[in-house]
């Protein structure tokens, strides 16, 4: 996260208000020093202050002091970019590879991966666009064992 990213402000307004969706802002500064805080399940997180400014007036109800709000910023952005579900990816190694289905049957290949976010993975070389991927492979998946499409 670097100043000059672009965020945004959601989740600011009572459920089912009106105006309660995201708002535009930037990121003005982030703070050099982190402090560690306990979590409530006694896990010991490293925190930095980032602040940001609203692109346009903020809605009314942000107005205020220390409202409770959640802030998404983009770090990263990339389009037509291949990518594959976490799920899909394991180690070999020191790299990463994937399952693929060719002809029913799993093919192990070898990926170079790039950013991920919570649910997906970028693949910098190894796939191609609409390359089917086993998901989730189990100890009984190997190279070469037949496989069944769910859906």
């Amino acid at each position: 996260m670097k100043p000059g990213d672009r965020a945004f402000i959601e989740n600011w307004g009572e459920r089912g208000s009106a105006g309660a969706g995201a708002t535009a802002a930037v990121v003005e500064r982030v703070e050099p020093v982190a402090r560690t805080k306990v979590s409530a399940l006694g896990i010991e997180e490293q925190r930095t202050r980032v602040i940001v400014n609203f692109i346009e007036s903020p809605p009314t109800p942000l107005q205020s002091h220390e409202y409770r709000v959640d802030v998404r910023v983009i770090v990263s952005e990339a389009k037509e970019v291949v990518r594959v579900p976490l799920g899909a990816l394991f180690r070999t190694g020191e790299g990463w590879a994937v399952y693929v289905v060719e002809n029913d049957r799993a093919r192990s290949r070898p990926v170079q991966v790039g950013e991920q976010d919570d649910q997906y993975r970028e693949i910098r070389s190894g796939l191609a666009a609409g390359d089917r991927v086993v998901s989730f492979p189990g100890s009984e998946v190997r190279d070469g064992v037949t496989v069944k499409a769910l859906f």
